[in-house]
């Protein structure tokens, strides 16, 4: 294969920021269009599919990425990790569509969730074809791909609910075109780097499993920390108060999608210094993106309180304006979540995959058991309280876990 020219980080955290805003954005607009042009079942539908995949993309996609950008002495092949996503993929949409039948969905609805999966499991597959653009160092070509996968799909959900009026010929389509778009560019863009022909090594697979198996269980944990205390609000109050919180918080996940997009592409250098034994690098990487995530969060809060009530009211309406009180809290959670992630994808390039667990769970645990009564203290914002708490926690335990890494490294490399 021909040698590729390799882009600055700079220019890789610019692009892969700019497609994943897109994409995003196109993926909330779904739903904004399905609300606009189409009746009210249709939306309960692609709801219900957007919560049910939601629980088996994680499944899919496995925690594999960061292990695989991070794999800097090439411990497994680009075939063999694209491997592990095929028969992650192949799990996690039988166990969905199991899970739509077991729980008696009507056959329209049942339908419609397997082909809004496929629709996620063209985002699983082409992740893992990223992950080999992304450790070369191009991730422009990722760009690409969610750019026009993201306008594409959203052109023919659009026009297909307006046409048909029916959710399932939309997701269908949507899900047809996603998968066009992998195999023509995706495929081909991964190629141009190394194989990506699929490696059935049994052996190595199932150690690729064993190994990513406890990042998986504090993915799952980790984003159950925000999910219980917002259960408790619900329970302890009602849909309709967690309504308001959640049109509150949608909005501010911008600010940890721009973060974490601009981290993302550090990984692979933060790998290569930290296995080197550039230990100073690896520090001062963290470093400066940890400044970075505090200046962005000041903006963010100078942002809030300058536009934040009035941007509010012009995406929901006057009726939110009584809640705006719940951005501050809500934009400290991203914030926190940020360096959470930063936290998380540092632990992995380390190879402290079971550390990283126990520390989720302990902070999953401190969320479970202190969420009601933050709620009960501080009503709604008690929700958020509880979620910066348990992030603080998890950020202590685990800059004590990158400190003993560092130096049990050292000690590893001196011998």
């Amino acid at each position: 294969m021909a040698e590729q020219k390799r882009l600055s980080l700079a220019k890789n955290a610019a692009y892969n920021t700019i497609g994943s805003l897109v994409y995003c954005f196109c993926q909330w607009a779904m739903t904004f269009v399905a609300t606009r042009i189409s009746n009210y079942e249709n939306v309960g539908i692609l709801q219900l599919s957007i919560s049910v995949t939601n629980i088996f993309y994680a499944i899919a996609l496995y925690s594999v990425r960061t292990y695989q950008i991070s794999d800097v002495k090439d411990e497994f092949s680009s075939g063999e990790y694209i491997a592990v996503r095929f028969i992650t993929s192949a799990v996690s949409i039988l166990l969905c569509l199991g899970y739509s039948i077991a729980y008696g969905y009507d056959l329209k609805t049942v339908l419609c969730i397997t082909a809004y999966m496929l629709f996620k499991l063209n985002e699983a597959l082409s992740d893992i074809y990223h992950g080999i653009q992304q450790k070369n160092y191009r991730m422009d070509k990722i760009c690409i791909s969610y750019v026009v996968r993201g306008v594409l799909s959203l052109i023919v959900f659009a026009a297909c609910l307006y046409i048909f009026d029916d959710i399932l010929i939309a997701t269908s389509l949507c899900a047809a075109v996603s998968l066009i778009i992998v195999f023509v560019y995706d495929v081909k863009c991964a190629a141009m780097f190394d194989s990506v022909k699929p490696v059935f090594n049994k052996r190595k697979i199932i150690s690729i499993l064993i190994t990513c198996m406890p990042a998986v269980i504090s993915s799952a944990g980790f984003t159950a920390i925000t999910t219980i205390p917002r259960q408790y609000l619900e329970a302890m109050f009602s849909k309709t108060i967690l309504g308001y919180y959640a049109n509150v918080a949608t909005p501010v996940v911008i600010v940890q999608l721009l973060v974490v997009s601009i981290f993302n592409p550090l990984i692979t250098d933060l790998a290569v210094h930290y296995n080197n034994g550039h230990f100073k690098k690896f520090l001062q990487i963290i470093g400066k993106t940890t400044v970075f995530i505090l200046a962005f969060a000041a903006a963010a809060f100078v942002g809030a309180y300058l536009l934040g009530e009035w941007a509010l009211v012009l995406i929901y309406g006057k009726d939110i304006a009584q809640y705006s009180y719940l951005l501050y809290p809500v934009i400290g959670c991203s914030i926190i979540y940020t360096l959470c992630a930063m936290c998380s994808n540092t632990l992995i390039i380390m190879r402290r995959l079971k550390s990283l667990m126990v520390i989720t769970l302990l902070s999953l645990g401190f969320a479970a058991v202190f969420g009601k009564m933050f709620i009960e203290k501080f009503y709604m914002n008690g929700v958020s309280f509880c979620i910066i708490c348990a992030y603080i926690l998890y950020i202590v335990l685990s800059v004590a876990l990158l400190l003993k890494g560092v130096i049990d490294k050292k000690k590893q490399l001196a011998k």
